[in-house]
């Protein structure tokens, strides 16, 4: 019967879908065989909206759910609202969130899920503003890097990586119908990564907490941060979520996986998301630089005052250009929180004055991230050959990094003061200026802003004190009350022209002999 139904499928119009059942029927009748129909809940089907009108006692009891797509975006039978019937589905998520708990089938559910809800593909964690979250920090990341390649370890739908440029891209995933909404070329290959697999930079971000096999996540994590030439941005719980759903799992907290497996190795939380901890585990470069910043030194900074990704950035960045990041506790704070008032307030392209520049990861930073940096200091002259052997800060020639650059080796006076700036930046430097050099600072620096432009300065003062340290050795701390107290630089501030947008002394907790003033002003 079915043979014959098949070659006059035309005959059921649009329910040539259920030819397997229309089949069984007329072979029964065919054969003249007996049948009764089965009890509604025997095989109940939760897909039919008019289910909810039907009472109780039509449906009896539920002995099978036949629910077709009716499913939850987690693989979960959706409920009806049908007290009886919602009691069955529960019973049944329950069975089924138990056997994901024991063993989850990443390959099977992100293929159903990328050809079943392309919209959602990933997750809510790749939609909305949280994959905007992610691509700026990849975005941040790997303008730090530079990379050459890219290795996106469980890249998904490839929403967070679309459109960045990553060098030479590979995404690895499980499922054959990855990468969806990838536009831009990058190619999407069908494996998990391997021990010999590497890139400048890896991702692997909201991959592991699906793992459910302890042993499996360690090897992932394990060969995500050895993959690394460069920078690893790796993401997993760092303590049991509550509640834990069934698709996602908690082993150990990822930090401590990373001290395991990671020796040598430096990572720095850059990110949280509902529980779920992104780090950068950066590869330091050997050997380190005399100067370069420590470990101890960014532990000491209270944990509220550490911007990660910003810090992750700039130390890649300075590795790969001027050769060290200053270890000098107030450094750790002050030129992270100048790039991210930046990145958020001047757009991609905007020029940026930064005096007394000296030798920074900021500026060929912000370079890298497309600003157009300009900088000026007075100090003799330290050859970029020679970066690895400096012992004095000095001026450093920007241009000979090849990270695009203009540096100027003078005063401001050798600055033209025709062009208007977006930003004028200048990073403990003010407080070493007797109070009348302070002022023509000032003023200066008011003639190269434009009208709407924003000037950022970073003081040091005396730890617990308002008093400006002026960095002269040997000297009892009253004694540097002529060289000037905070409130006479913001004094000093708006009678440059300035109307002062935030002014503040950020404490390091007595960790360093100098606390940070911040000022962040307009012009009138």
């Amino acid at each position: 019967e079915a043979q014959w139904l098949l070659e006059r499928r035309e005959l059921l119009g649009k329910w040539a879908v259920h030819v397997d059942q229309v089949s069984m029927l007329l072979a029964l009748r065919a054969g003249r065989r007996r049948f009764c129909p089965l009890p509604l809940g025997a095989n109940l089907p939760t897909h039919i909206p008019s289910l909810g009108n039907l009472p109780a006692a039509a449906i009896g009891p539920v002995l099978a759910l036949h629910y077709h797509d009716h499913v939850t975006p987690q693989g979960l039978l959706m409920r009806v609202g049908i007290p009886g019937v919602d009691a069955a589905i529960d019973r049944v998520n329950e069975a089924i969130s138990d056997e994901l708990r024991q063993f989850f089938p990443n390959a099977t559910f992100w293929a159903w899920r990328y050809g079943r809800n392309l919209d959602l593909g990933s997750g809510i964690g790749s939609r909305g503003v949280r994959l905007q979250e992610k691509r700026d920090l990849i975005h941040l990341i790997s303008a730090a890097v530079e990379p050459r390649s890219t290795l996106d370890v469980g890249c998904g739908d490839g929403a967070a990586v679309d459109g960045i440029a990553l060098g030479r891209y590979l995404g690895l995933d499980l499922a054959p119908n990855a990468g969806a909404f990838l536009t831009d070329g990058k190619p999407v290959v069908c494996r998990a990564i391997e021990a010999t697999d590497s890139a400048d930079l890896t991702l692997c971000l909201d991959v592991g907490i699906h793992q459910s096999n302890a042993d499996a996540w360690e090897q992932l994590v394990t060969r995500v941060v050895a993959s690394a030439r460069s920078v690893a941005l790796v993401s997993g719980y760092e303590s049991r979520p509550s509640p834990l759903s069934p698709m996602v799992h908690f082993h150990n907290p990822l930090s401590e996986v990373l001290a395991r497996h990671a020796p040598g190795r430096w990572p720095i939380p850059v990110r949280e998301d509902q529980g779920v901890v992104t780090w950068a585990v950066l590869a330091t470069p050997t050997p380190r630089h005399s100067r370069d910043l420590r470990p101890e030194t960014v532990a000491l900074l209270p944990n509220d005052l550490l911007l990660g990704a910003e810090l992750a950035a700039l130390l890649a960045c300075a590795w790969n250009t001027t050769g060290f990041y200053p270890d000098h506790l107030p450094r750790v704070w002050e030129y992270p929180t100048v790039l991210r008032l930046l990145r958020q307030v001047i757009p991609p392209g905007g020029s940026v004055l930064d005096v007394g520049a000296g030798i920074n990861p900021l500026s060929p930073m912000l370079s890298r991230l497309g600003f157009k940096m300009t900088t000026v200091d007075p100090g003799p002259e330290v050859r970029f050959e020679e970066r690895g052997r400096w012992n004095e800060w000095g001026y450093l020639d920007y241009s000979r990094l090849g990270v695009g650059v203009q540096s100027v080796h003078s005063t401001l006076t050798g600055v033209s003061d025709g062009f208007g700036y977006d930003a004028v930046i200048s990073i403990s430097v003010i407080e070493h200026l007797r109070a009348v050099e302070r002022r023509g600072m000032l003023h200066e620096i008011r003639s190269r802003c434009r009208r709407d432009a924003l000037a950022v300065l970073t003081v040091d003062v005396c730890a617990g004190r308002d008093l400006l340290w002026n960095r002269c050795q040997g000297q009892d701390v009253e004694s540097f009350d002529e060289h000037g107290r905070w409130d006479d630089l913001l004094d000093e501030v708006t009678a440059a022209g300035f109307e002062t947008v935030v002014a503040r002394i950020v404490r390091l907790a007595g960790h360093s002999h100098v606390d940070v003033g911040y000022v962040v002003a307009r012009p009138k």
